[in-house]
């Protein structure tokens, strides 16, 4: 039955649908909801590229064409040739097609969003990779750390977005902040996998220290989910706690920037969430012991602070020093936060609902018109 299933999801699933006269093209329709939010008043169009699905027209013309450049290539050149558009948005960072385009195709914009981070192994991949020249018009980063990492690499114009998808949430504002939450990094098919040693290893040392800091304070420990399966995931930290006073949530990205928005100590292990929550106005304490000293892990802590601890991390296990950030972030008021912290918590921006993309757009069509 298993064996049906894999050969039915082999077939290719055809579409025929085609794009309007200057439509703005969107390659991967996996973010459609939030990229329809902020591309107004403007045709688009989404180029589906998953569940091995194609369009039967640019098939064709892929075939027919690829002389030209090559076959995916000429399979994007459709779309272009059909919207009688240039632009194509995407937030597939890591399809390394996408930045050969404009080496056959000079005139095409190209706009990548990067929709997650990344570590060592992607630098390395696009080192190693047989694409090469890679090119897009702007790539909208989160920081200035991967401005740091890929200028080298992709020429291109860099423009720093913050959390495409934090972005898209608007920050929910309390006056009376009281929870402490902690982010949870669980992942089942990663609990065992060496290379993320560093990552459950802090959480088992951290999540014992974190709860009896809130039973000094009174408040139960709350925990923002890693994956849906809410029984197995308890099961684990009640494992790690020996302990049931602790509250899981349920799985909802929306739910979860809210929650952090309104907490009153965010906690995390080298999560994007634990950043994104710092660019939001969300006071956190941001902790990855470092044992291995492992740089091919998508790591943001080891990738944006060079010193082994700070205000509000720590790079290495120390009791003492963790009740001491605790303490120091829980008892401080907001304003305050924000001015002794400043540098650091503005490595990551807010931009809200990705003004900034939708700014661009409107002058590339200006321009092309």
């Amino acid at each position: 039955m298993q064996n049906l299933k894999f050969f039915i999801n082999m077939i290719p699933k055809l579409n025929f649908d085609l794009p309007k006269k200057n439509s703005i093209l969107i390659f991967d329709d996996i973010e459609k909801k939030i990229i329809s939010s902020f591309v107004k008043n403007k045709n688009i169009y989404f180029i589906k590229v998953r569940n091995n699905s194609y369009n039967f027209y640019a098939l064709i013309y892929g075939a027919i064409f690829c002389y030209r450049s090559n076959y995916k290539i000429e399979y994007l050149n459709f779309f272009f040739l059909v919207s009688n558009s240039n632009i194509l948005l995407t937030t597939s960072f890591k399809r390394f097609i996408i930045y050969q385009i404009k080496n056959f195709y000079p005139k095409r914009k190209i706009l990548v969003i990067q929709n997650g981070s990344f570590g060592k192994n992607f630098i390395d991949f696009i080192k190693n990779s047989n694409y090469k020249n890679l090119k897009s018009d702007y790539f909208f980063c989160f920081s200035k750390a991967e401005i740091v990492f890929l200028k080298d690499l992709i020429t291109t114009n860099f423009k720093i977005l913050g959390s495409f998808r934090s972005n898209y949430y608007p920050i929910t504002k309390l006056k009376t902040k009281s929870s402490i939450v902690y982010i949870s990094q669980y992942r089942k098919d990663l609990l065992r996998k060496k290379k993320f040693n560093d990552l459950y290893y802090s959480e088992k040392k951290l999540l014992p220290v974190l709860l009896n800091f809130c039973k000094k304070k009174n408040k139960r420990l709350e925990i923002l989910p890693g994956e849906n399966d809410h029984k197995r995931e308890h099961a684990h930290f009640k494992k790690i706690l020996k302990s049931n006073q602790f509250f899981l949530y349920k799985k909802n990205i929306k739910n979860s920037y809210k929650i952090c928005d309104i907490s009153r100590l965010c906690v995390g292990v080298d999560s994007s969430l634990i950043f994104e929550s710092m660019s939001r106005g969300s006071k956190v304490a941001i902790f990855n012991f470092d044992t291995s000293h492992n740089r091919n892990i998508t790591s943001i802590t080891k990738n944006y602070y060079k010193y082994s601890e700070g205000k509000f991390w720590l790079k290495y296990f120390d009791k003492h020093k963790l009740n001491k950030i605790f303490e120091h972030i829980y008892n401080m008021n907001e304003k305050k936060w924000k001015s002794n912290n400043f540098n650091e918590v503005n490595i990551l921006s807010y931009n809200r609902n990705n003004e900034k993309i939708d700014n661009i757009l409107d002058n590339l069509i200006n321009n092309d018109e």
